[in-house]
């Protein structure tokens, strides 16, 4: 695996000088989040910064990318391809920088989020959307419980994502409402 110095001067070499700053700003919640939840920092670091590697590739190129590797494209990926910027991000996060399995998981699972996420893929999918850069209604509320229950911090990112696509009339990724119903089921399942 590449050293921090390397992937990040990579990273921004990459990306434009708005992305990296967000990209700076996940890294920055990433290692946060991972001193709180006693996760490794290090990775933590190299998945906040790398995680949106593909963000900026056009649409045509990302899908190339994924044909080639035989990853499916769903329904709802065709017709959104921003979506797919966290698959590709994992393979070029493989091929660039050879990140372990864990790693490539947060990648891929950082727009949509999935069931039993490992606690990296929390901490990525919840920094992606409260790093001192955003500046969504409820950003700060988020940040605040994601100090205190990630899990919770989750399905609160993840009803934000749904909501947000109910009021733009677009729809809906289902893995997105798969994903939430099982952290729904595991959060009333704990406070039993």
């Amino acid at each position: 695996m590449k050293k921090y110095e390397e992937v990040r001067k990579e990273i921004k070499n990459i990306l434009s000088e708005k992305r990296f700053y967000h990209s700076q700003c996940v890294e920055e919640r990433c290692v946060e989040f991972a001193k709180i939840y006693n996760a490794d920092t290090k990775k933590a670091r190299l998945v906040g910064i790398a995680h949106d590697i593909a963000k900026e590739m056009p649409d045509e190129e990302k899908i190339k990318i994924l044909k080639e590797k035989n990853i499916e494209i769903t329904e709802i990926e065709k017709e959104y391809p921003g979506l797919l910027h966290g698959k590709v991000g994992a393979i070029l996060a493989k091929e660039k920088f050879d990140f372990d399995e864990e790693m490539l998981d947060a990648i891929a699972n950082h727009t949509k989020g999935t069931a039993n996420m490992s606690l990296l893929s929390e901490i990525l999918f919840v920094a992606d959307s409260c790093g001192a850069d955003r500046k969504y209604e409820g950003t700060k509320e988020t940040y605040e419980l994601a100090k205190r229950n990630i899990k919770a911090a989750v399905i609160r990112c993840m009803d934000r994502t749904i909501i947000e696509r109910i009021e733009k009339q677009k729809t809906i990724d289902p893995k997105t409402l798969e994903a939430r119903n099982e952290y729904i089921k595991e959060s009333q399942k704990s406070s039993l």
